[in-house]
């Protein structure tokens, strides 16, 4: 957990991520996924593949689809409206289907909102590799949460 006190964050550190203007923490950091585009509705989150995203028979762990899923489905709702503030969101319900094993080393998950009100959003997920396969498609519900103020060395992503 974090709390006001964290250190700034140079924007050219490995801990920053500039497509978001946020800094990674927590299992983004730990599995190793980065925001590749985000704009109002949409995200897209990439993960190279290494063994810490393997299961005991070398394909890539559900969990780690399921992860990504989620962080991206919650990220196309949670676009930032107010500067200096951080959009914030709790999943409600993530149905994934699984359909193929990657052809390269790389996942991309592309989400975007399909609708929702003031408090309430849905966002609809295909990963895919590199080459294009598709690999699981996912359908996610989500709770707006209270925004919070941005932490040091955070900002707007850029336009």
């Amino acid at each position: 957990m974090s709390d006001s006190s964290e250190p700034a964050v140079q924007s050219d550190s490995p801990d920053y991520d500039p497509r978001s203007g946020e800094i990674v923490v927590g299992l983004q950091r730990l599995l190793g996924y980065r925001v590749g585009a985000w704009s109002d509705g949409f995200c897209r989150m990439v993960l190279p593949l290494d063994e810490r995203h393997l299961n005991r028979f070398s394909g890539v762990h559900g969990g780690i689809y399921a992860t990504l899923a989620d962080a991206a489905g919650g990220f196309s709702g949670c676009y930032p409206d107010t500067p200096g503030l951080r959009r914030r969101c709790v999943t409600l319900s993530l149905t994934t289907n699984f359909l193929s094993q990657p052809g390269d080393g790389l996942l991309a998950a592309e989400a975007q909102v399909r609708g929702g009100g003031r408090s309430i959003f849905f966002s609809d997920i295909e990963i895919r590799d590199g080459g294009g396969l598709l690999l699981c498609t996912a359908s996610g519900t989500f709770r707006y949460r209270e925004p919070l103020p941005a932490r040091p060395g955070e900002g707007p992503p850029p336009a």
